[in-house]
């Protein structure tokens, strides 16, 4: 018993290492059970252990005693975004046959679902789970946040007009109401919530995020920093609004002030999250060994699946190809469907056995659905005839077109230009000759390619609650 009050203080001050030994040597005492190894995943996750995290947490949840609960809760609050999907699946079954007398696991389930955009899962917990529970402002609130994931923005606008009549200092509904009124394309108006949400909490970072980005869209470059150097000159840096800040940053391609900042935050920005942005920006100013050396030790850390997708792909120019391999293979340990990660495979040595099958159905996912040549090209038209390749590869190792018409050349892996007929005609030119090889109409498909990145549905525009 005094060994797991020990662990508990430690905890609250931080020594996450000495709890784990702590709470390690508990378990060894008494065998262990569901608390001990809930609160061992929790240590572990603090550490950035995610993988050990997991591991602890699936035993505390297999010992069916009373921390079942609040292990899954915790799992779906801090751990789901690490685990592999059929993990996740799993545990939502589990979930499902417990929430019904549980409002906290509903509410855990259901916003992961909103956050990992299945909209149309969420709204069926909501169905069958919702009435058995109170319906308050956050549960009215979740329902449109579910209603507005699955894309049904004039439900989502029911509830939230009602809540921000009762609830107009409540930043969650301006931010959502926000949210809603940029899937309705009411542009002025969700930037001014936006704004308002900003007002009533400037630590809440996917209000800034949200707006930066609406803005950036809109071609408003310099607006969309303002709130960003608002909160640096008032010192109200959050760790995650600054990461959103140095992301931005670094997509205006503004690297020398991501260096400034990296080198002015401290303890603010963790090691992990450090690296990712120095190789970035080293990226970014040509200088390709420092850019190597930092994406090589924030890999080692606990990343999302796109930003190891973006240091597999500088790794790759650098011809660093076992170290970008080893970078997609967990991304596709976790999401086996992840289009970015698969579109990069053909750049390996060898394509992993395990792969073949799904890499059939992949589509081109590049820089976020833009086209501009990594590091180690030497121009656009050089990155292009490096594509041509990468088509011929999907098409000689697995089926040519003319044997299945109904694979479209998006879902072989061309990219879909954003609004440029320049970039469509060199793209096309160049894989002219080696598409008549395979079917006439090829060039047709090409032709017919969206030109928009909206209707080619490249990249996810995820945007937090």
């Amino acid at each position: 018993m005094l060994l797991r009050f020990r662990a508990a203080s430690r905890f609250s001050q931080g020594a996450y290492q000495p709890a784990i030994d702590d709470l390690q040597h508990c378990i060894s005492i008494t065998g262990g059970d569901g608390e001990l190894y809930l609160n061992l995943a929790k240590c572990y996750f603090f550490e950035n252990q995610s993988d050990r995290a997991l591991t602890c947490l699936s035993q505390s949840i297999a010992l069916q005693d009373g921390a079942r609960v609040p292990s899954l809760c915790f799992f779906f609050q801090k751990l789901q975004h690490c685990s592999k999907r059929a993990e996740f699946e799993r545990n939502l079954q589990l979930a499902a046959s417990l929430m019904a007398s549980s409002r906290v696991l509903f509410l855990a389930a259901t916003r992961a679902l909103v956050d990992r955009g299945c909209g149309t899962q969420a709204q069926k917990l909501v169905v069958n789970f919702a009435d058995n529970f109170n319906q308050d402002a956050e549960m009215q609130l979740l329902k449109a946040q579910v209603a507005n994931t699955a894309g049904d923005f004039q439900t989502a606008y029911t509830y939230l007009s009602e809540l921000i009549k009762s609830h107009s200092q409540a930043f969650a509904i301006h931010h959502n109401f926000a949210n809603c009124l940029v899937g309705m394309q009411q542009y002025d108006s969700a930037i001014s919530h936006y704004k308002t949400a900003q007002l009533l909490n400037p630590s809440y970072a996917p209000s800034h995020k949200n707006l930066a980005q609406l803005l950036f869209e809109q071609g408003k470059v310099a607006e969309c920093l303002h709130s960003y150097e608002l909160l640096q000159q008032n010192k109200q840096f959050t760790a995650q609004t600054l990461d959103d800040y140095l992301t931005l940053l670094i997509k205006m391609k503004q690297h020398d002030k991501v260096l400034g900042l990296l080198e002015s935050a401290g303890a603010r920005v963790d090691g992990t999250t450090r690296n990712y942005h120095l190789a970035q920006a080293y990226r970014l100013s040509g200088d390709s060994t420092q850019a190597t050396v930092a994406a090589k030790r924030a890999m080692q850390g606990m990343l999302t699946e796109d930003r190891l997708c973006q240091l597999a792909q500088h790794l790759i120019s650098a011809g660093e190809s076992t170290a970008a391999q080893h970078c997609i293979e967990r991304v596709l340990s976790v999401n086996p469907a992840h289009q970015w990660g698969l579109a990069l495979l053909p750049f390996f040595p060898t394509l992993p056995d395990g792969y073949k099958a799904a890499f059939q159905c992949r589509t081109n996912f590049i820089y976020e659905g833009t086209i501009r040549p990594p590091s180690g090209y030497a121009s656009l038209a050089a990155y292009l005839a490096a594509l041509q390749t990468y088509l011929f590869l999907c098409i000689s190792r697995f089926r040519p077109l003319l044997s299945k018409p109904c694979i479209t050349v998006r879902r072989l892996g061309v990219i879909c230009l954003p609004g440029s007929i320049r970039l469509l005609s060199i793209f096309s030119n160049n894989l002219t000759g080696m598409a008549r090889r395979h079917t006439s109409s090829f060039r047709g498909y090409l032709l017919r390619m969206p030109t928009s990145i909206k209707s080619a549905n490249v990249g996810r525009n995820m945007r937090g609650r």
